[in-house]
């Protein structure tokens, strides 16, 4: 099951993409602590001293974009200057292709509400662990193999993952440090692989390139890899073109 966040906010509790985080409305107020504070001065370039300054730099940028839909308060801009190290123009264009990409894949993000994906969540596919690691990221492991593709559809692992990375990102904490995501394909076989052919693998894609994800810099790993399902994958390619031929 996916965990509550150690600030007590609950995945049941993000509420629809794209909405700032109520508890930054309003003046932002620093709450990193003092290494972390030191820490985005030097790999973020964060000056705590011109903090707002850039904050409103970017509003103004916004204003001047009436086309992109998104919020203004400065918990919300602030993640996406942090992403691109308070480079304005950067964080303009991240946040343009963060709404962008819901426009190219809309089926994922339509629904946004943990409701709607609770099957997924309590199989444990996707699960952010309650600790972080000695570097002060947040961890999310991915069990793909625990997917049931006769009750949920891709589509709706994709929609808890991306989920519980605004979860995460809500946090001061991980807009610094950054994210680690674990991959376990153990136990995934034919049953999953005749769902994910190329043209969902190209969908991935194509949602990858315009800035899919939540703005944080996010490290990935393969933990265990499943090579009956690489298998099952090839049989599941060779099939299609097959029947393309006939």
């Amino acid at each position: 099951r996916m965990e509550a966040m150690e600030d007590g906010m609950g995945l049941t509790e993000l509420g629809p993409v794209g909405v700032g985080d109520p508890s930054t409305e309003g003046t932002y107020v620093c709450r990193l602590s003092p290494h972390l504070v030191e820490v985005a001065r030097q790999e973020l370039q964060e000056k705590p001293e011109w903090r707002l300054r850039d904050i409103q730099a970017l509003r103004d940028m916004l204003k001047e974009h009436p086309e992109i839909p998104a919020p203004t308060d400065d918990g919300f801009l602030l993640r996406f200057l942090r992403a691109r190290k308070f480079d304005y123009d950067k964080a303009l264009l991240l946040i343009d292709n963060y709404y962008k990409c819901r426009r190219v894949w809309p089926d994922v993000f339509v629904n946004f509400y943990p409701s709607s994906v609770r099957h997924v969540l309590e199989a444990g596919v996707v699960t952010a662990l309650p600790q972080p690691d000695a570097q002060g990221r947040r961890i999310i492991v991915l069990r793909p193999g625990l997917w049931n593709p006769a009750v949920a559809p891709a589509t709706d692992m994709l929609r808890v993952l991306y989920m519980t990375l605004e979860m995460l990102v809500r946090q001061e904490e991980t807009q610094v440090c950054g994210l680690v995501v674990l991959a376990d394909y153990a136990g995934l076989g034919l049953a999953h692989a005749s769902h994910l052919g190329p043209a969902f693998v190209r969908r991935v894609a194509t949602v990858l390139q315009v800035g899919s994800t939540p703005p944080v810099s996010v490290s990935g790993r393969v933990v265990v890899a499943s090579l009956s399902f690489s298998f099952s994958l090839s049989l599941v390619n060779i099939e299609k073109k097959t029947k393309k031929k006939k």
